[in-house]
C-alpha cells in the first residue's frame, strides 16, 4: 500500500507540472528500490526520528545484558539528531564521520577522531552538571555499542539523514486521519475522497496552534509515556484548543452557493467518479468460490467427515484421505518416484527399476495397487502395467517395479521421475484356478435331405 500510494502521489506531482528535487521518508526497502530505479535524479533522504528509533531499540537489548549502557540510550538518540541537523549543506561524509565519532566520546576520548570531524565540540566533559559513566575499553558493552555504531546498513541509513525537514507532520496528519476514517471501518473511494478532504481542512487550519498558558501566564506543557519508549517518558507542549471555521465555511457554501445553482457541484461530481482508480485486487484474475473452498477446505474437516461416513478411526481416515487426495497429481503423498540413482533400461529388455512413495506413517503394511501415470515425460517405447504392492510402516516405502523398453536404444530415467501413483486396495481375495470341464456333447440328429428336386447328371430329376 505505501508503494502504491507513493507511486500515485509522484505522478499526480507530475500531472500538475511540479517537479520533484528531494524526497524524505522512512527505511521503507519498496519505496527505496523503486526510487533508486526510476527517479535515480531525485534525492532521497530518510527521517531522522525513524533511523534512531530502530537503533536505539537494538541498544536496548545490549542494555540488558550490559546494565552500564542504559544511561547513554537518550545521548547516543540525541547525537544521531545533532548529526544531521548540523550538517546541513555539507557532504554524507561529514555527517558519517560526526557519528562514529560517538565510538571515542562514549570512552572519554574527544579528539583525533578523523580528517573530516578531528574533535568533539562541546564543552570540558567535567564541568556537566549531571555527568555519566564513561564506557571502559575493551569491555562487553563497549565493544557492543562501537560494533553497532560502525555496522555497514547503520552507516549507509545515517548518510542519508535529513539535514532539514522530517516526516513528523505527516505522521501527524496521518494520526489525524484515524478520527475522520478510523481503520475499523471500511468506506468507498468517494467516501474515503471526503473524509480525507475533511481532515486536510481541519488539518490546515489547526497545524500552528499556538502553545497554551495557565491563569498565570506559563507555558503549559504534558509529560507523556509513549508505548515504544518502554517507560521512559516524554515532555510535549500542549496546543491551545483546535477551531472549527472550515465546518461554519462548508455550510455557508452549500446553502448560499450549491443549493442555489448546484450545476456547478454536479459536474465537479461527475469528474472525480470519472477518475475513480480500480482496485487493487482487479487485475488478478478472480477464482470460483466453489472452487476455492474446495481447495483450502481444512484437513480435519475431511478427516471428521469420512471418520463420521465410514465409522472408522481417525488413523485408518487420515490413511484413507492420503490416498484420495493422491488423485491429484500435484500431491505430494501416494506418488511413486525413481530413487536417487537414475535407472537405465536396455533396449528391448525388461528390467526390474527402483521407486521409491511417500504415504506417511502407516500403522501396519498395506496393500496397494500401482497405476502408471499416462501423461508422466517418460521416453517414448516405455510401458508399464497396473500392479500389486505392499506398503511398508515407514513414511517413505521402496518399492520395485517392472518397466518395459520396446525401443532399439537404451532408455535412462533420471532421479525423481514419477511413473505413477499409488491407490490403496482394502482386501485382495486370490482365485482358485479350476480347470474348465468340457460341455457333453448334445445328440444331432441326422439332416434328412430331399433329393426331389436334385438333378441327375442326365438332367433328369430324382422323381422321374
Amino acid at each position: 500500500m505505501e508503494k502504491e500510494g507513493f507511486i500515485r502521489s509522484m505522478v499526480l506531482l507530475a500531472e500538475h507540472g511540479l517537479a520533484v528535487d528531494s524526497i524524505i521518508t522512512d527505511r521503507h526497502p519498496q519505496i527505496q528500490k523503486y526510487m533508486s530505479e526510476n527517479m535515480p535524479d531525485v534525492t532521497h533522504y530518510y527521517d531522522v526520528w525513524h533511523v534512531a528509533k530502530g537503533f536505539i531499540r537494538s541498544i536496548e537489548k545490549v542494555s540488558k545484558e550490559c546494565p552500564e549502557v542504559k544511561p547513554w540510550l537518550k545521548s547516543i538518540s540525541n547525537h544521531m539528531y545533532w548529526c544531521a541537523a548540523s550538517s546541513h549543506g555539507q557532504s554524507p561524509d561529514v555527517i558519517v564521520a560526526k557519528w562514529q565519532s560517538l565510538g571515542n566520546h562514549i570512552q572519554n576520548k574527544h579528539s583525533n577522531h578523523g580528517p573530516l570531524f578531528p574533535a568533539c565540540l562541546h564543552d570540558d566533559p567535567g564541568t556537566q552538571t549531571k555527568p555519566k559513566k564513561w564506557l571502559k575499553p575493551s569491555t562487553k558493552g563497549c565493544e557492543k555499542v562501537v560494533d553497532m555504531i560502525n555496522k555497514t546498513r547503520v552507516l549507509r541509513d545515517v548518510r542519508k539523514l535529513s539535514p532539514g525537514q522530517q516526516t513528523s507532520n505527516v505522521e501527524a496528519f496521518h494520526s489525524l486521519i484515524i478520527r475522520f476514517a478510523p481503520k475499523s471501518v471500511h468506506f468507498s473511494f468517494l467516501g474515503m475522497l471526503t473524509r480525507l478532504c475533511l481532515a486536510a481542512m481541519h488539518y490546515n487550519e489547526n497545524a500552528g496552534r499556538k502553545q497554551a498558558k495557565n491563569r498565570d501566564g506559563e507555558l503549559v506543557f504534558i509529560i507523556r509515556y509513549p508505548k515504544f519508549k518502554n517507560g521512559r517518558y516524554t515532555l510535549q507542549a500542549k496546543k491551545v484548543h483546535p477551531t472549527f471555521k472550515y465546518v461554519d465555511d462548508l455550510m455557508n457554501t452549500l446553502f448560499q452557493k450549491t443549493l442555489v445553482d448546484p450545476t456547478h457541484l454536479c459536474e465537479e461530481w461527475k469528474y472525480v467518479q470519472a477518475r475513480v482508480p480500480a482496485t487493487l485486487s482487479a487485475k488478478f484474475q478472480r477464482p470460483i468460490k466453489a472452487d476455492a473452498v474446495e481447495q483450502h477446505m481444512p484437513h480435519e474437516v475431511i478427516t471428521q467427515a469420512v471418520n463420521k461416513a465410514f465409522s472408522i478411526d481417525c488413523k485408518k481416515t487420515e490413511m484413507l484421505v492420503k490416498m484420495i487426495k493422491n488423485s491429484d497429481p500435484e500431491w505430494s503423498d501416494g506418488v511413486v518416484r525413481v530413487g536417487m540413482q537414475k535407472e537405465v533400461i536396455s533396449s528391448g529388455q525388461v528390467q526390474n527399476a527402483k521407486c521409491s512413495v511417500r504415504t506417511g506413517p502407516l500403522l501396519s503394511g498395506q496393500d496397494a495397487l500401482f497405476v502408471p501415470d499416462e501423461h508422466a515425460p517418460w521416453s517414448d517405447g516405455l510401458s508399464m502395467s497396473e500392479s500389486m504392492i505392499t506398503l511398508g510402516k515407514r513414511t517413505y516405502s521402496c518399492l520395485t517395479l517392472t518397466v518395459t523398453n520396446n525401443t532399439c536404444h537404451d532408455v535412462i530415467l533420471g532421479p525423481h521421475t514419477v511413473l505413477g501413483q499409488v491407490q490403496l486396495v482394502n482386501a485382495v481375495y486370490p482365485v482358485e484356478e479350476k480347470p474348465v470341464a468340457p460341455l457333453p456333447a448334445s445328440p444331432v440328429k441326422p439332416t434328412e435331405i430331399s433329393r426331389e428336386n436334385e438333378t441327375e447328371p442326365d438332367g433328369k430329376t430324382a422323381k422321374d
